[in-house]
């Protein structure tokens, strides 16, 4: 169970770092407007904490050798996944992206 919440903070941690560039943005949602420089610094801020929540997840349940092994690969995994859904339906991350824009109000 662990595993899956690990991959699910690696793809939302991943799809933060997309979001927090222009191009991607205007893919996934063309009336948003471009990120200006806080929240690209707090989006990639947000990322780099889901990716630690999800190490020390990891860490703590399977122990420091396999822990850090399988983050890797989820960390691998959750790009390439991430990948994906911004080639063939970036709609999909559009969920994200105003949970993101309604929470910085």
């Amino acid at each position: 169970m662990a595993s899956i919440l690990a991959f699910a903070l690696c793809y939302f941690a991943f799809a933060l770092l997309a979001l927090s560039q222009s191009a991607h943005m205007k893919v996934v949602d063309p009336n948003a407007p471009a990120p200006d420089r806080p929240t690209q610094k707090r989006k990639r801020l947000g990322a780099a904490l889901l990716l630690g929540i999800a190490l020390s997840l990891l860490l703590e349940t399977q122990g420091g050798a396999f822990g850090s092994l399988l983050w890797m690969t989820l960390l691998s995994a959750g790009a390439l996944s991430l990948s994906f859904t911004l080639s063939w339906r970036p709609g999909w991350l559009r969920f994200i992206a105003r949970l993101v824009a309604s929470t910085r109000r």
